[in-house]
Parts: structure tokens; sequence; C-alpha cells
């Protein structure tokens, strides 16, 4: 796909973030009791994906395969106060910003605990849609507590893979000892992060099925 409309996977790394979070332990279990079942996480998301249909919105499962022309949208709902980015990557490796956009809530990313957006809206049109190129295709979701610097500094336009590589992997680096949970129900994924560090991101990424 071209340009904002772009949204592209590298599965590989999509693994590598979803799986290098250390899953919780149960050595502490004699000292918490039950606690660890009625921890408050550290921060949580839900987000699910809408496709465009004659009837309207629809949500649909996290593996419905998407037509070159066909169009969907994100919709993201922080359950903590804190900043949200979304990048995507394409087939060629081109990353792109989706989010913030100077078009969806006047550019600003912050949101507070319980806020829905839904990306693309306002005045950009209201879906992203898959262009002539197909093949797999991801969508990177962060949230953290306080704005990333490395993160602010990338614009809306094309990103260089390895730049960004080498930032996820910077970010994944502070992660070490959290525990990332992710539930997926009536098609609507929530993750949520567990763990001491306060200044955690949250990171996560839907794949997507481009069908030519």
């Amino acid at each position: 796909m071209k340009a904002r409309c772009s949204i592209a996977v590298m599965l590989a790394l999509a693994l590598l973030l979803l799986t290098n979070c250390q899953p919780a332990t149960d050595e502490d279990d004699n000292d918490r009791g039950e606690s660890a079942e009625t921890s408050t996480p550290l921060m949580a998301l839900t987000y699910h994906i809408e496709k465009e249909t004659e009837e309207g919105p629809l949500v649909v499962a996290l593996d419905t395969p998407f037509l070159t022309g066909e169009g969907f949208r994100l919709s993201v709902t922080a359950h903590s106060d804190g900043v949200l980015y979304l990048f995507n990557r394409s087939a060629d490796g081109t990353v792109q910003r989706l989010f913030p956009d100077p078009r969806i809530n006047r550019g600003e990313n912050s949101v507070e605990s319980n806020d829905t957006v839904v990306i693309p809206g306002g005045e950009s049109g209201g879906w992203f849609r898959f262009d002539e190129t197909a093949g797999n295709e991801i969508v990177y979701i962060l949230f953290a507590p306080e704005p990333i610097e490395a993160l602010d500094s990338f614009t809306a336009d094309s990103i260089g893979a390895g730049v960004f590589e080498s930032t996820l992997e910077e970010i994944q680096e502070r992660q070490e000892g959290l525990a990332l949970r992710r539930a997926v129900r009536d098609n609507h994924v929530l993750l949520e992060l567990e763990g001491e560090d306060e200044d955690a991101i949250l990171i996560g990424t839907l794949a997507f099925i481009h069908q030519p």
C-alpha cells in the first residue's frame, strides 16, 4: 500500500515484540497470596479492527483477510492516562507514523483513561485503504505514561526500517522483567502490562492479511 494508507508486516519482529516480555513467575506467591490475580496492571489497552461495509463499520476478526481497495480503521481505548503512537510497516520495509496525525484529535496523541480514539478519523476521510501491493502487513501500537522522545522525532513521512527497528529494540530492552498479558474476546484485544516499572511502554501488534 502507499503513503499513509500503507500497513505492512515483518512477522518476525512482531513475534519478538510479543514474546520478549518475561512471563510472570510464581516464586513470590507465598508472599503475595492471591494478590497476583487481583493486581492492577501498570497500563492496559483495548483495541479492535473495523471494516468498511455498505451498512457501516463492522468489527471483524483479527485474521480477516482484506482485498485491494477495501477500507478499515482502528479503535483504541486506553485504560489509563498516557500517550498513544501507531506505526505501520509495508512489505517493502517502509515504516510510517499513523498516529499522532494532525488531522486526528488536532494532532494530539495524549489520551485520558477510558478515552477511545478512532484512527483514522476527522478530516482524514475515515478509513485506511489497501492499495495494489498485496502481502502480510502489521501495525505497531505503543502506549506510555509520558511522551516517548525517540518516537516523537519520527514524522508522518517514511521512516528508515533499520532506525525504527533499532528504536523498538531499545524500548524492548527496558521491558525486561515485565509481563505482557494478551486476551481476545469478541474480536477485541485486551493488552495488559504488569510489573513495577512506572516508565514502561506497552507494545502491541496487529497483523493484516492483504490479498490481491
